[in-house]
């Protein structure tokens, strides 16, 4: 039965992912996705560690008295929690209206005014990460951190349309280096490295790879994913050193990083941080030893903001009252923190029917996000804002899905209103064309299918002089839908 159970949730992994490639095979939806960000992240927390839990079941604080019954009922919740959560997403219709009206510009900055954007986004991503403001600093740190990762998004933009030039893929690596190092001595954590380096991977496939052919796409994100992949595997194995390097400064938390063994911390990020096991965990306790704590992630999400210095007897996550509620010895309660993962968030918030609520909650959120992007996909300012915090996507699936959820608002809000406002800037000392942004969208329709045409068309050239995509061009040369359309059709 261990076998069966196991094997099941491989296979709903392979099959999501299966399913995943043949939609960007068809060319009917993106392969960079909010999306596909979240299923990764539910497919690693919450499917392959599932699979690890039933093959060698947990001992300790989270041993489960049934294991396989337990097991059993979690896979049933993981299947329904895809399926609503993809039925919510493909309607999309209320998430399709909200971002139509969206307030956006059309800003066509030159290569010399992104580099411009560059700096100003590192530099102030910096003050913002290190500057202690009383009060705010919590909201500041993680729009800082957002711009950082910004700063990364546009120079892949700019090195994805000649990535063999000497200067370009110099300066590059200066400006991606720099961020993954702001990420590392600026806030604790796996997720600020990846929304760099994400952000990076987004930015080259928005201006250039988007319109490649797959196996080429596949090829070029690999060649950067994976030393990312490398980087965070590293701090993943360095971590314990690094809760105590972090009061000794930047250099220690190098030092210990460097010595680290990246496969062993590929490895625990494949285990999925036993995610798995904390929501079985979860499912045999609530509500028959522990209430329910009715939507407590959700309305979490909500007062997440809101400063401990303000309200005293703010309450706890699910994920601060773990270590009590198992009574875990030999560690540190009050500061330690589990992720109870995405199923066990619903079970201790309501069971079966909160499972439904926040299936169809992720589902409309995130297709809100992705209509965004596909709006803004040939905007580089206007995209990368809402992919710089992708960390907090990746890891909702792990939970604190409430804490997540929250950071990524605060640090896409705030980014989005940087560059909106620098933009409107820059546009009225006429240094970059702002133009008013609401390119009609037909609700009727699928917004993806609109927006993201097979590879092939329109025809790109390897190596552009320019980093701006033709469609950008095309606008710039004052060409209309109708001409376009009509090009097309000859």
């Amino acid at each position: 039965m261990e076998s069966a159970l196991a094997g099941y949730f491989y296979v709903l992994a392979l099959v999501t992912l299966g399913w995943v490639l043949r939609q960007y095979l068809r060319a009917t939806h993106d392969l960079l996705s909010m999306r596909n960000v979240a299923l990764l992240g539910f497919i690693v927390f919450q499917l392959v560690s599932a699979a690890r839990v039933v093959r060698s079941p947990v001992s300790g604080d989270f041993r489960l008295y049934t294991p396989i019954e337990t097991a059993t009922t979690y896979a049933a919740w993981s299947t329904v929690f895809l399926i609503v959560f993809m039925g919510a997403y493909a309607w999309g219709w209320p998430s399709r209206k909200l971002a139509s009206r969206a307030r956006r510009i059309r800003a066509v900055p030159d290569e010399r005014t992104l580099w411009t954007f560059i700096v100003v986004c590192l530099v102030c991503g910096a003050i913002f990460m290190r500057l202690p403001i009383p009060l705010v600093g919590l909201v500041t740190s993680k729009v800082g951190l957002a711009l950082v990762a910004i700063s990364a998004g546009l120079v892949g933009w700019i090195w994805a349309t000649r990535p063999r030039d000497l200067r370009t893929l110099i300066g590059a690596g200066v400006v991606l280096g720099s961020g993954l190092l702001l990420a590392l001595v600026g806030e604790f954590g796996r997720r600020p490295l990846i929304a760099v380096s994400v952000c990076f991977i987004f930015g080259a496939y928005y201006s250039q790879w988007r319109y490649l052919r797959p196996r080429m796409v596949l090829k070029r994100i690999a060649l950067v994913a994976i030393p990312a992949l490398v980087v965070v595997g590293m701090f993943t194995a360095a971590r314990g050193g690094l809760r105590e390097a972090i009061h000794t400064g930047p250099v220690a938390q190098l030092k210990a990083v460097a010595r680290a063994n990246p496969i062993e911390g590929i490895a625990l990020l494949a285990d999925g941080q036993g995610a798995a096991s904390k929501s079985m965990w979860i499912m045999e306790r609530f509500p028959e030893r522990y209430a329910y704590r009715p939507l407590s992630t959700l309305v979490y999400s909500a007062y997440f903001p809101v400063p401990r210095n303000w309200w005293r007897a703010k309450p706890d996550t699910l994920s601060m009252d773990l270590p009590h509620l198992a009574k875990m010895e030999k560690v540190n309660r009050d500061s330690l923190t589990l992720g109870p993962g995405a199923i066990g968030h619903a079970a201790a918030d309501g069971g079966l029917p909160v499972l439904f609520l926040y299936a169809i909650i992720a589902g409309f959120a995130i297709r809100y996000i992705d209509e965004l992007i596909l709006l803004s996909a040939d905007q580089p300012l206007m995209l990368l804002p809402l992919v710089a915090a992708t960390g907090q996507i990746l890891g909702l699936a792990r939970g604190e899905a409430g804490v997540f959820a929250s950071i990524y608002a605060i640090s896409a809000i705030g980014a989005y209103a940087f560059m909106l406002i620098s933009a409107r800037a820059l546009g009225a000392m006429r240094l970059i064309t702002v133009e008013s942004a609401c390119r009609p969208v037909t609700l009727d329709d699928d917004a993806h299918e609109l927006d993201f045409e097979p590879y092939g068309w329109p025809e790109r050239d390897p190596d552009p002089p320019a980093p701006l995509p033709l469609e950008v061009q095309r606008i710039l040369r004052g060409e209309n839908d109708t001409e376009i359309a009509r090009r097309r059709a000859a």
